[in-house]
């Protein structure tokens, strides 16, 4: 149960994120929305590791790297 819960979470949130940052590049220039959406996502991140904490590895980074990459191929395929 807790699982659909967070599925529809996440996609009211995408829902929602995609509508209003399709909005605000109608005012602002599309650059300018996607630089202030990533400051703005990257808070969460920066309070999670200070809550949680954490160490840097090797092994961490590599695969933060390849689920960058793969995000990318994603969105250029979509």
């Amino acid at each position: 149960m807790l699982t659909v819960l967070f599925g529809l979470t996440g996609a009211v949130v995408y829902g929602f994120a995609d509508f209003l940052g399709g909005l605000a590049s109608r005012r602002i220039r599309p650059v300018a929305v996607t630089a202030v959406a990533a400051a703005i996502g990257i808070l969460p991140l920066l309070i999670g590791l200070a809550v949680l904490g954490g160490t840097p590895s090797w092994a961490g980074t590599l695969w933060g790297a390849v689920a960058g990459l793969s995000g990318a191929v994603g969105v250029l395929l979509l």
